[in-house]
C-alpha cells in the first residue's frame, strides 16, 4: 500500500509542482477499465442482455449519463415506453 501511495504522490507532484507542500488526507488507486479506441462499450448483446463498461477512468461521470441512456434503451426495446 505504501508503494501505491508513493507512486500517487510522485505523479501528483509532477503534475502539480506548485502543490508539493499540500498533504494528502486520502488517496485512492485501483484498476481502470480501458478500451483500445477510448470509447465506452454500450450495446445490446442479446435478448434482454445489455452491456455498458470501459469508461476509461471516468466511470462515475460516464457511468451516470450512460446509465440514463441505457435505461432508456432497455425501456424502448422492451416496449415499456410507448411513443
Amino acid at each position: 500500500m505504501n508503494h501505491a501511495w508513493q507512486q500517487h504522490r510522485s505523479s501528483f507532484e509532477a503534475r502539480f509542482p506548485f502543490l508539493k507542500e499540500m498533504p494528502f488526507e486520502y488517496t485512492w488507486g485501483g484498476m481502470l477499465c480501458m478500451t483500445l479506441n477510448h470509447d465506452p462499450v454500450f450495446h445490446a448483446a442479446g435478448d434482454d442482455v445489455y452491456v455498458m463498461g470501459g469508461c476509461n477512468g471516468v466511470g462515475v461521470v460516464k457511468g451516470t449519463y450512460l446509465g440514463y441512456y441505457m435505461a432508456d434503451m432497455i425501456c424502448i426495446s422492451s416496449d415499456l415506453i410507448r411513443h
